[in-house]
């Protein structure tokens, strides 16, 4: 399994920006092998944020930029996830992993004072 440091410093870089903004300070802190060891550590601190309650998601059967929080488990969040990364995406200028990010539902940042922020 892929470690991720910095965990925090990524954390406080995407607060408040797209999930795009999440994977690219995943990179900026940690320096992997290969594309696939990105996204591994991508879906590795997505999942610990949603466990944690730093991050929502809006549910993607409502209107973009609803604000309506997906009532679903980690574990479903996740697979979502997994179901629609682009199988074809190969390295992290992929045009298709730039689309993807776009097409998910919007991440929202939780705050200290538990106030929901999102771009």
């Amino acid at each position: 399994m892929v470690q991720v440091r910095e965990i925090d410093q990524i954390a406080l870089d995407a607060f408040g920006k797209w999930s795009n903004a999440l994977f690219a300070s995943i990179r900026t802190y940690n320096e992997y092998a290969n594309f696939s060891d990105y996204k591994d550590a991508f879906f590795l601190i997505l999942k610990k944020f949603l466990d944690e309650r730093k991050v929502y998601f809006e549910d993607p059967k409502s209107k973009f930029g609803s604000g309506t929080i997906w009532q679903a488990d980690t574990d479903t969040i996740i697979q979502y996830w997994l179901d629609h990364w682009p199988k074809a995406a190969s390295n992290l200028g992929d045009a298709d992993l730039n689309i993807y990010f776009y097409k998910m539902p919007a991440i929202l940042w939780v705050s200290d004072d538990g106030k929901l922020y999102s771009s």
